[in-house]
């Protein structure tokens, strides 16, 4: 799927915008935004996956809500459950849920790669992304400004490196191993540091912010020698932390 919008759906089932069972798919420069979910115990308000090896590369969802009502609602944007997840290049904002406002993650396996989360709500305190997978990676990432909780780590194991979460509330619960990495938290690992990353225009990184060059590895090695951390500049040398 390339270019395309998944917009205005509103169902009683699993998946408001998109729903994939059992399939493998790619989804390159796609919108899903504005889905909603009614009904009782339901998941993924934008995009639901059963056991499929599903990419998201380039897309943005955004404001997909799962409405209040009784039963269990987990994954404003996004409910994983089973296979594997890819996520690169994305942006996930204003989504909402009962329990993991943008992310519900009980996969095999969960990446997320360069991907900026941000203003989502969770209403049950599980976590904006809650990380369940058997294995959950989260690279290059910033995860900012969300409600109650930044990232959940329920089962299985996590990691994060070389990314921002600041300004969740509670910004790591459960064991994640951290790395090169700015917390706002007194979460340890090494290379992380809990100094104010001086986001401008949203979350872009000022010209003296502590996130600039600290990362694990190069630029280049990493592959986002032509991103932008900066509004006025690519990224070189050692890479930045975050988004």
């Amino acid at each position: 799927f390339e270019h395309l919008t998944f917009r205005n759906g509103n169902t009683n089932d699993h998946g408001g915008g998109v729903r994939l069972q059992y399939t493998t798919n790619t989804f390159e420069r796609c919108v899903i935004r504005d889905n909603q979910l009614g009904g009782g115990e339901k998941h993924g308000a934008g995009i639901y996956m059963l056991g499929s090896d599903v990419t998201l590369d380039t897309c943005v969802l955004r404001d997909n809500i799962l409405a209040s009502s009784a039963g269990t609602r987990y994954g404003g944007a996004l409910s994983q459950n089973g296979g594997k997840l890819t996520m690169r290049h994305c942006v996930v904002e204003a989504n909402q849920a009962t329990y993991s406002g943008a992310l519900y993650l009980t996969g095999a396996e969960s990446s997320l790669f360069d991907c900026l989360i941000r203003n989502n709500l969770d209403n049950g305190n599980l976590g904006t992304i809650n990380a369940s997978s058997t294995k959950t990676i989260i690279n290059h990432c910033t995860i900012a400004d969300n409600a109650p909780m930044g990232v959940y780590r329920g089962s299985g194991t996590a990691s994060m490196t070389n990314s921002i979460v600041w300004n969740n509330g509670d910004e790591i619960a459960g064991t994640i191993t951290l790395a090169y990495s700015c917390i706002r938290d007194n979460d340890s690992g090494t290379g992380v540091i809990h100094t104010d990353p001086k986001f401008i225009y949203g979350h872009f990184l000022a010209d003296d912010s502590p996130c600039l060059d600290a990362g694990a590895l190069s630029a280049s090695a990493a592959g986002l020698d032509a991103r932008y951390a900066q509004t006025n500049a690519t990224d070189s040398g050692t890479v930045d932390l975050g988004y």
